[in-house]
């Protein structure tokens, strides 16, 4: 199996369900009560600090957290107006509901000791988010291929679900953090997910 950057792209964005429907709960605002008993919802913002975070706690300077749906999974060329119009609709729906972090490192310039930092770093950030409350529902794994490997994990906090994904290769390397809120994923239609994963959505 031979792994390319765009095709891991899609597969961390596919494996994360990325096809959603309606509105998201998640900037519903907190109830009125008294100071000292005050809770904040857990939504898309609380998410981003818990990335940006951990991230820091490891050392890990490259990548920037994003909110909303991940760009390179809203340009696919769908073929017509129609179908570039649904999934642009479809984005714009997703956006509140996400919240994303990505790494990419290409080239024969990284040594194997970097590349190990690299997996250290982001096993860091993994165990950072469970020091944060974040609880792995699916621990992580990874898969030898015959060209590199493909970590996964998945980890669950307050209604939202948090994708972990690692693929490399000798001279090539993506990591990615995918969170979304199980509200939105939960309403997904089937019409939405054959939008996504039309073959000529995987580019």
């Amino acid at each position: 199996m031979r792994i390319t950057a765009n095709r891991t792209g899609r597969i961390a964005a596919l494996a994360a369900g990325a096809v959603l429907a309606g509105g998201c709960g998640s900037d519903v605002a907190p109830p009125t009560s008294t100071p000292a008993t005050s809770m904040t919802p857990f939504g898309q913002d609380a998410v981003r600090h818990d990335l940006v975070a951990a991230l820091a706690t490891a050392q890990v300077a490259d990548g920037k957290v994003e909110v909303g749906y991940p760009e390179y999974s809203a340009q696919n060329d769908h073929g017509s107006a129609a179908g570039r119009r649904k999934l642009s609709d479809l984005v714009a729906r997703l956006s509140p509901c996400v919240v994303t972090w990505e790494s990419e490192h290409t080239g024969g310039s990284s040594s194997k000791s970097h590349s190990d930092e690299q997996d250290r770093r982001f096993d860091t950030v993994l165990s950072g988010l469970e020091a944060q409350g974040w609880r792995a529902s699916e621990p992580p794994v990874e898969t030898p291929l015959s060209d590199g490997a493909f970590l996964l994990a998945t980890f669950e906090k307050q209604e939202w679900t948090l994708h972990a994904r690692r693929a490399s290769t000798p001279t090539w390397k993506r990591s990615t953090l995918m969170v979304t809120e199980d509200d939105c994923f939960g309403r997904v239609t089937e019409e939405e997910r054959a939008l996504v994963e039309a073959p000529d959505a995987v580019r």
